[in-house]
């Protein structure tokens, strides 16, 4: 993936993820509130993912490309989330935003994960520590400079809009961690506690952000888009609707608690069958599972079902497997 940097190609871009991220959207003339002032102008709100966009082109050298969550039939003053706004041309790493094209020549939006805020923890280096997972693209600029950009989706893709919306979510969650943090840094200070194998476990759970993994090559049809985010999501909320108490940490992509506090069950999702990541969804569980005394139930989590053989395998390893059917951001799993 290489930064677009002529105008003409870059206005385009973003002219088709706007009209991509229009569809099934509703117009409001709302303020939008940032640092130092505010600014009116049109909103398009998406009821369905629960966030809004606003583009403007009035910058000299670049777009602004703004989302939040505030729902516009309530508030008429909107506090922004994350600014996405590529340069309109050349290049500029002190942006945050920008759009890169693959070797087919498709166009993706993307983000340096740098994280405004205006207060101290809120930033680039702590949002992409935040998170686990190879969500990350190793970028050459035209300078020859190598940074990482997080690559959101691709612009034309249906998924786009779903794609931002797990980008706002882990924003917000980011931010109101930061925020936690800093209340219990006032108050009284306490040594952390190190967790032993009989220790419960915390009901905690991080938004997985659906981006673009890197790993796979551009040219298969499989795209480094990772829909891996979006499914753990919709596997939480599925479990949470059998009032199962779910979390996640930055090694395990989901577990369920039981009553003693330990982890009952633990999840690997995996976005693809072939042999090396099998191998490694094993891996990952039997390791992840030896932490604790009592043996949880192991699953990994696929979009197809693996072969005889290696279900024979998996069941002498007490793995179990979930199957799931995933499109257009909404994920079917079969237990």
């Amino acid at each position: 993936m290489i930064p677009t940097t002529d105008y003409s190609e870059v206005k385009s871009a973003v002219k088709n993820a706007v009209k991509n991220l229009k569809k099934g959207t509703k117009k409001f003339t709302r303020t939008i509130s940032f640092r130092g002032g505010s600014k009116e102008g049109e909103v398009y709100w998406n009821n369905e993912k629960n966030f809004w966009f606003y583009l403007s082109e009035g910058i000299k050298n670049r777009y602004w490309f703004c989302f939040g969550t505030q729902d516009p039939n309530d508030a008429n003053q909107l506090n922004i989330t994350i600014e996405i706004n590529p340069p309109k041309e050349g290049y500029n790493r002190r942006i945050a935003g920008c759009i890169l094209k693959d070797e087919r020549g498709s166009y993706y939006l993307a983000h340096s994960g740098k994280i405004g805020g205006g207060r101290k923890g809120i930033g680039k280096d702590a949002f992409l520590n935040f998170y686990k997972g190879d969500w990350v693209e190793n970028i050459i600029w035209p300078d020859n400079v190598e940074t990482q950009m997080l690559v959101i989706g691709e612009i034309e893709n249906e998924d786009l809009s779903a794609q931002l919306k797990d980008l706002i979510d882990t924003v917000e969650e980011f931010k109101k961690n930061v925020t936690t943090t800093e209340k219990i840094s006032q108050g009284k200070k306490n040594k952390a506690k190190k967790h032993t194998r009989l220790s419960p476990i915390k009901q905690t759970f991080q938004p997985e952000f659906e981006g673009v993994r890197k790993g796979y090559r551009l040219t298969k049809k499989i795209i480094s888009r990772c829909s891996h985010g979006t499914i753990v999501n919709n596997l939480k909320k599925k479990l949470e609707n059998q009032n199962l108490l779910i979390g996640n940490d930055r090694n395990r992509d989901l577990y369920i608690i039981g009553n003693e506090g330990l982890i009952d069950t633990l999840y690997e999702v995996k976005t693809c069958v072939d042999s090396n990541t099998i191998y490694t969804a094993i891996g990952q569980l039997l390791f992840n599972a030896a932490f604790q005394e009592h043996a949880p139930k192991l699953f990994i989590v696929l979009p197809a079902n693996p072969t005889i053989e290696t279900k024979k395998i998996l069941k002498k390893l007490k793995i179990e497997t979930v199957r799931y059917d995933h499109e257009n951001g909404k994920s079917k799993f079969y237990f």
